[in-house]
C-alpha cells in the first residue's frame, strides 16, 4: 500500500493541474487522510488504515488509489473475498501500476486466486492499447467561421473534458468562436473511459501528442 501512495498520489496531483480529469482528482482533505492512513499502516493497525480508508472512498470515488490501498489492506487481514473486490474496483477505476500489481507483498495471500488474474488481465488488456497507432488516427474537428480570413485568424483550441468528446465541447464553443472570428479546434482524445461514451487524455505526455497532432492538422489543412 505504502508504494502506491508513495508513487501514484504525485502523480494524480500533477495531472489534476493539467487536465481536467475527475479521476484525478486529490482534495487537500484527501491528502490530510491518506497520510493518516499511512501512518496507521506502518503501525500495522490495519482496521484503522480501513476505517480512514472507508472515508476516502467516499470522499474521492473517482480516485483509483484508494481502492487499491484497500484491497492491500485487507488482504493483509486475510480476507481474501474483500481484497479482490477492491482491487477489481480499483482497476475499473483506471488504476494502471502493472509492475505494482504485479510484485506488491501486500497482495502475496490473494495472487493465486481467480479474482487476482481476473484482475491483472484486466489491466493487461487495458495497457495493450496502442496509443502510437490511435493518436496518428485521431482527427481533430476544425471549424472556420464565414468570412474569417484564415491566416490571420484567432484559434480557440477547446478540449473536452474527461469522459467527454469533440463534438460536445464543439457545441459548447463554436457560437463563442464565431462571434470572436476565431477557428476553433477540437482535438479527440483516444483512451475510451469504460461505462461512458466519451474518451480520457490519458497522461500529460499524450495529452500534449493529440495537441501537436491537431494544431499540425490546422497548419496543413487550413
Amino acid at each position: 500500500m505504502q508504494a502506491a501512495y508513495a508513487k501514484i498520489v504525485p502523480i494524480l496531483i500533477a495531472v489534476l493541474i493539467l487536465l481536467p480529469q475527475a479521476r484525478a482528482q486529490q482534495t487537500p482533505e484527501g491528502v490530510r487522510m491518506m497520510q493518516q492512513m499511512v501512518d496507521a499502516y506502518q503501525a500495522k493497525d490495519y482496521d484503522k488504515a480501513i476505517e480512514i480508508g472507508d472515508k476516502l472512498v467516499a470522499l474521492e470515488k473517482t480516485n483509483p488509489t484508494h481502492p487499491y490501498n484497500m484491497a492491500c489492506l485487507w488482504a493483509l487481514k486475510g480476507d481474501g473475498d474483500k481484497a479482490v473486490t477492491w482491487l477489481t474496483k480499483s482497476v475499473d477505476l483506471g488504476f494502471e501500476d502493472l509492475n505494482l500489481l504485479r510484485s506488491d507483498p501486500d497482495l502475496a495471500s490473494i495472487r493465486e486466486t481467480a479474482g487476482y488474474k481476473q484482475a491483472l488481465a484486466k489491466m493487461t488488456d487495458k495497457l495493450e492499447f496502442n496509443f502510437e497507432k490511435a493518436a496518428a488516427a485521431s482527427k481533430p474537428i476544425v471549424i472556420v467561421p464565414d468570412g474569417v480570413e484564415k491566416e490571420k485568424a484567432k484559434v480557440i483550441v477547446a478540449l473536452h473534458p474527461y469522459g467527454g468528446t469533440a463534438e460536445w465541447i464543439v457545441e459548447k464553443w463554436q457560437k463563442i468562436a464565431a462571434e470572436s472570428g476565431a477557428v476553433l479546434v477540437a482535438p479527440r482524445a483516444v483512451r475510451r473511459v469504460e461505462g461512458r461514451d466519451g474518451f480520457s487524455w490519458g497522461d500529460v505526455d499524450e495529452a500534449d501528442v493529440l495537441l501537436k497532432n491537431a494544431l499540425q492538422t490546422l497548419a496543413k489543412e487550413h
